[in-house]
């Protein structure tokens, strides 16, 4: 049984290549007027095959030549610079169908297009509004879900082609979760996550700035700077390294476990001290803000973060990178 070109669906009858609804689809893709004819498809073979110029074609080829016009028209439409090499491709189909065609056109199939096609515009329709507003949308968790399903499924497997889309579904989630994390108060775990859906970004130093200074005010790293002194009291001069595991808030989720190192000269009862605290950012701590943050933002990041974040880093758009933080902290007694 013949299936419909464009949405893969069984058709009903015989000698046709789209079901009664795809077929208007068709015309608005083509941008041609619904005629009031009986055999919508052949008329619409016919505009297609004159349009094009292409003459002397015989029915099997017009059919070829609609089906692959469809597909560039859609293609044109998805504003991705991945898409170049499939628009190069059926371009080339189309130049090539000829009446000694083979049709044996080894490229992107037309509702494969049409599948991308309709996450494009749905991605589209999130770019549209402003993420505060959208951020707690059933709407947007959906597609995101669709999306993460869809990217890993066995078919987006086979079709390395919907790729592309999928990296701008992925980039919409993880831009979305930034200004939520921005909206709770979690400035230094947007800026990490900012930096890691960067293209190619690099490793990160940061010696100045509200992320030291939300470092210095938390009661881990400042009992874990006294009881290193404590320690240490009797030395004037020391370096040591350790690990340091920040137990609540922003911190745990952006820098949970990292390595300080500490280095200090003591003089007239004060600490002066050279602290460097290092980590890699890989997002396995992503998964700490679930005991920081309200049912509404765990439905939107973290229902579904071991999923984006597997997708996510082999699309390309979350990115691992070093973070290595340096700053001067003075202790009195």
């Amino acid at each position: 049984m013949e299936k419909c070109r464009l949405c893969g669906r069984k058709l009903k009858k015989r000698n046709q290549h789209y079901g009664s609804g795809c077929i208007l689809k068709c015309y608005s893709i083509l941008e041609i007027d619904v005629d009031d004819v009986k055999n919508k498809e052949k008329f619409m073979n016919r505009q297609v095959y004159l349009m094009n110029k292409k003459f002397i074609l015989n029915a099997k080829a017009k059919i070829e030549l609609t089906d692959r016009v469809l597909a560039l028209k859609l293609l044109n439409k998805i504003d991705i610079n991945y898409y170049d090499k499939y628009r190069k491709q059926v371009q080339e189909n189309i130049d090539n169908i000829n009446v000694y065609s083979k049709y044996s056109l080894n490229s992107i199939q037309l509702k494969d297009v049409f599948t991308i096609y309709k996450y494009y515009n749905k991605f589209i329709d999130i770019l549209k509004n402003n993420y505060k507003e959208i951020i707690f949308s059933n709407v947007t968790q959906n597609i995101v879900w669709d999306a993460l399903n869809f990217g890993l499924s066995k078919y987006y497997n086979n079709k390395k082609y919907l790729e592309g889309i999928t990296q701008q579904l992925q980039y919409v989630f993880w831009k979305g979760a930034v200004v939520l994390l921005q909206t709770i108060g979690f400035s230094v775990s947007a800026e990490l996550l900012n930096h890691a859906i960067s293209e190619k970004p690099s490793n990160l130093m940061i010696d100045n700035g509200f992320i030291i200074e939300s470092i210095k005010k938390d009661e881990t790293f400042r009992k874990k700077i006294k009881n290193i002194l404590i320690k240490n009291k009797e030395k004037n001069q020391i370096s040591i390294t350790e690990i340091i595991s920040f137990n609540s808030g922003d911190l745990q989720a952006s820098i949970h476990n990292a390595t300080i190192h500490v280095e200090w000269i003591k003089q007239n009862n004060n600490w002066y001290l050279k602290i460097e605290i290092i980590d890699e950012y890989d997002f396995t701590d992503l998964k700490e803000l679930q005991e920081y943050i309200d049912s509404k933002i765990k439905g939107f990041i973290l229902s579904t973060a071991n999923n984006a974040a597997m997708l996510s880093t082999s699309c390309g758009v979350l990115n691992t990178y070093s973070l290595k933080i340096k700053f001067d902290y003075e202790v009195g007694e």
